[in-house]
């Protein structure tokens, strides 16, 4: 099977998934939902993959995707700053653009479209002067006009990073970090390919939805990693795996493997994505949707938070049965949502998710505050005002 062909069997939507039992999964939290309203955000379509962070100064920055569907879809990378923990959001840069992109392969096809921005994870890294903020995303080609999952040309992508002193920037022109296997396909090249790192990660082909922190002088990125159909009897599995780096980003080594497919059959998931790391009261979590594949119930179910107990040594807590042990769930309120994030300091609104439904044209997407703390249950209705 070619590059094309595996990139095919990924995208097409013919996913060959066996079936799992599902197993009893923990109580789901009561959220208080608030949709997110970002002041001089226009993305046609509405906003998407929330990533938080706050600063030693308390204000707040949240990377998104700014969204338009239809023909002339695009997705964008922007970045929203709140000086009230949470409770408002307005828009300060543009951090990247869904340009035409034009190319023609190592093998002579010519592909075109749009270079789409999605998942972009944000990540405050004191100490590396004038590089104090970084962010991750992912980078791939979409064809024009979009149609369905065929034309989302994942094997011509990668993990992307960019650099800047602050949120608002300016922001270092893209770098082309992470590529799997044999992808990006020529002429595209990254820096970095997932099985040097590691030669046991040499069955990955397609990498997305990182997820940062910075911790301890340690910058950890956690991914979504789709290994090779051809190498699973046409099935396909994804993982959610852990790197880091003790030098800013520079170098960088495997750490774990978090999450695998068994680990989300309890919540009527094919598998875990969508993954964001955080941090309350020096516990770090880990949070991650699962997302259920081929049938009418497609698409991002909620998110689970689990818990480390050694982030260094990617360690989750786990059961007696292997099982890690779910510190929250929280169902989506609409169709479809999940991959969310978290911020101890985001005290006027808590836990965010990004949830999506057809019924709400124009905004099909949005980002909504739930109001749940992650070990803490306060409720912020009750809050005094900061």
């Amino acid at each position: 099977m070619n590059c094309r062909t595996i990139a095919l069997v990924l995208l097409a939507g013919l996913f060959p998934l066996h079936a799992r039992a599902i197993g009893e999964r923990p109580p789901t939290d009561e959220a208080r939902w608030s949709e997110i309203f970002i002041e001089g955000e226009d993305a046609p379509n509405g906003i998407y993959d929330p990533s938080m962070e706050y600063g030693p100064d308390g204000v707040g920055w949240m990377a998104y995707s700014a969204v338009k569907a239809g023909k002339d879809s695009r997705v964008e990378t922007r970045i929203a700053r709140s000086d009230d923990n949470g409770r408002t959001w307005h828009r300060v840069a543009k951090v990247n653009r869904a340009s035409p992109a034009a190319s023609t392969l190592a093998n002579g096809e010519a592909v075109s479209g749009r270079w789409w921005h999605e998942t972009a994870s944000l990540v405050h890294t004191p100490g590396d002067a004038g590089r104090e903020w970084k962010l991750f995303w992912h980078r791939y080609l979409s064809r024009q006009p979009y149609r369905g999952p065929h034309d989302r040309k994942l094997e011509i992508g990668w993990i992307a990073y960019s650099h800047a002193p602050y949120p608002e920037g300016p922001w270092l022109d893209e770098v082309a970090l992470f590529g799997a296997g044999p992808f990006p396909v020529s002429p595209f090249r990254t820096r970095f390919k997932l099985g040097e790192i590691n030669r046991d990660l040499a069955d990955y082909i397609i990498l997305t939805e990182p997820g940062t922190l910075f911790y301890k002088g340690r910058l950890y990125l956690s991914l979504q990693a789709i290994r090779n159909p051809v190498l699973h009897g046409g099935k396909v599995l994804a993982d959610t795996i852990l790197l880091a780096s003790d030098r800013a980003g520079e170098y960088w080594s495997y750490v774990a493997t978090l999450l695998t497919p068994e680990d989300a059959a309890p919540y009527a998931g094919d598998w875990f994505t969508g993954s964001n790391l955080a941090v309350e009261n020096d516990r770090i979590f880990l949070l991650v949707a699962p997302e259920q594949l081929g049938n009418a119930r497609t698409g991002h179910r909620g998110t689970v938070v689990f818990e480390f107990d050694d982030i260094a040594t990617g360690r989750l807590r786990r059961g007696d049965d292997g099982a890690p042990q779910p510190v929250k769930f929280l169902p989506p309120q609409q169709a479809k949502g999940g991959q969310s994030d978290y911020d101890e300091a985001n005290v006027n609104g808590g836990i965010v998710m990004p949830q999506f439904d057809r019924k709400h044209l124009p905004r099909l997407f949005g980002i909504y505050s739930t109001g749940k703390f992650i070990a803490d249950d306060r409720n912020l209705k009750n809050r005094p005002d900061p």
